[in-house]
């Protein structure tokens, strides 16, 4: 029998909160690559929710420009 990696895409429902604000959350359809490790959503849309930012982190976008995102 053969191991093999399943990966590919999917969408999964996910509701981000801060524990610090409990009661506001940010809820999206989120399109997930299951072979990814980041995963990015609204800078706005997170803060409304009470999510600060606690650093940046610089992507290569697949054009090979340099895009840089809290």
């Amino acid at each position: 029998m053969n191991n093999v990696n399943i990966i590919g895409l999917t969408h999964v429902t996910v509701k981000l909160r801060s524990l610090a604000e409990p009661n506001a959350a940010y809820e999206a359809d989120f399109l997930v690559d299951t072979w990814e490790t980041h995963s990015l959503a609204p800078a706005a849309e997170l803060r409304k929710a009470g999510i600060q930012p606690v650093g940046k982190t610089t992507y290569e976008l697949a054009n090979g420009r340099l895009e840089e995102y809290e």
